[in-house]
């Protein structure tokens, strides 16, 4: 009984891990856009139209 248990135990176990280990292939992974654009609100305006670039190191230029 003890040695079923340990068997049922160890398969989970190992299913557990190896589903950990799931990665997506490079042409799935999600891309950030580059480019975001809108309009911040202003107080003695309609708005700010508000334009930011971003480089593919994460960095931003407003």
């Amino acid at each position: 009984m003890k040695r079923k248990v340990l068997n049922i135990l160890l398969t989970m176990s190992a299913m557990i891990l190896a589903g950990c280990q799931h990665k997506l292939p490079q042409s799935q992974s999600q891309t950030m856009d580059k480019i975001y654009t809108g309009v911040l609100p202003c107080a003695d305006c309609s708005g700010i139209e508000t334009t930011v670039l971003f480089n593919p190191n994460g960095k931003f230029i407003e």
